[in-house]
């Protein structure tokens, strides 16, 4: 009897792990825009073309209303992320981060003033660059521009 008992207990614990959600890093996140808010600075998410998010290999997701706060959001609390979401800026279809070529320029207005936006197309990117006078970073350099604070962010 205690044998079945524990065998039971076993399987059901089996069962309920392999019943929890797994993150699925494959889909970005659904947002609600104009209703939803900003993980790192609690505004309203309202511009698809700069919102962004992420997903943790625990499942949690994260939004942001502009890249630039995603990328603060990430520096400051160093989660475990699967995935990296932004938008396009022209179509504003969602893009897997390390897909992306970003701007970043000063004459980029984005909601919060981190002046950084992504593309899928490389040549897009490099021509609304040179017109802006900005510079076209890969997912890499954008991260680690964030993690050594060596970035031209607009302070707050």
């Amino acid at each position: 009897m205690i044998v079945k008992t524990s065998l039971l207990s076993i399987l059901s614990l089996v069962f309920l792990l392999n019943c929890q959600d797994i993150p699925d890093f494959n889909n970005p996140p659904e947002i609600h825009y104009g209703e939803e808010i900003c993980d790192q600075c609690s505004m309203i998410i309202s511009e698809v073309r700069y919102a962004s998010a992420y997903i943790t290999h625990d499942g949690n997701v994260r939004i942001f209303d502009d890249i630039g706060d995603m990328l603060l959001y990430y520096d400051e609390f160093s989660e475990d992320v699967g995935v990296f979401w932004v938008h396009d800026y022209n179509d504003e279809e969602w893009i897997p981060m390390d897909k992306a070529h970003f701007i970043m320029s000063p004459n980029l207005i984005t909601p919060m003033g981190h002046g950084i936006i992504a593309f899928s197309d490389y040549e897009q990117a490099v021509t609304l660059a040179n017109k802006l006078n900005g510079m076209v970073l890969t997912y890499e350099q954008l991260l680690v521009m964030t993690k050594t604070h060596n970035h031209t962010m607009h302070e707050k």
